[in-house]
């Protein structure tokens, strides 16, 4: 079916008529964290900036940005990395971050600015900046409370067809071509990322 909302899940492959291949981008696998191997693990990406609207995290928060980042990329069990996750219908955001971006949310006249993440690419000296509009996070945000990390959840897959690449460990992010997501044709092609 179709209409605004609607996802698509695609088990072994890609579904190329809902993005566009020429955005595709790769982030830096930052780990797989699992229990006993990565086939039970989150993908894990790199954040190494954060933005909303016109104002830094460093600015929001006070902080250098390598400070600023360290709230980012080490989760609570040690392991490096902020998660990329199917299953959080939330933006987790470190919580001094959260405490920072709610108190802009809140006092927004209108749709709150845009959130820019600014994460590492496949090639590590190389950058990707996703942007997750204020109309999407807006409503799903959270604070990570005591614990160190962020999770990337719905808000950010709401925005980008997203490929979690089991095969070769990285995560991928393009543009949509609908954003209403409608059910691929039978004559889509399933295409291995």
């Amino acid at each position: 079916s179709t209409g605004t909302g609607n996802g698509v899940f695609t088990i072994g492959g890609t579904a190329s008529s809902l993005y566009d291949a020429s955005t595709l981008q790769w982030a830096y696998q930052a780990s797989v964290l699992g229990l006993t191997s990565p086939a039970t693990g989150y993908f894990t990406v790199n954040v190494v900036d954060f933005a909303i609207g016109s104002q830094t995290q460093e600015q929001l928060l006070g902080m250098s940005q390598a400070d600023a980042n360290a709230s980012w990329n080490q989760f609570g069990n040690g392991m490096p990395g902020t998660i990329v996750d199917s299953g959080t219908t939330s933006l987790v955001l470190p919580q001094a971050l959260y405490n920072a971006v709610s108190s802009i949310v809140s006092n927004a006249s209108g749709t709150p600015p845009p959130i820019y993440l600014t994460l590492s690419g496949a090639n590590t000296s190389s950058t990707i900046t996703l942007t997750i509009p204020g109309s999407i996070y807006a409503n799903l945000l959270q604070g990570n409370g005591s614990e160190p990390g962020a999770i990337l959840g719905q808000p950010l897959l709401q925005s980008y067809y997203t490929i979690f690449d089991r095969d070769n460990n990285r995560v991928g992010f393009a543009q949509m071509t609908n954003s209403d997501c409608p059910m691929p044709s039978a004559s889509d092609s399933q295409t291995q990322p």
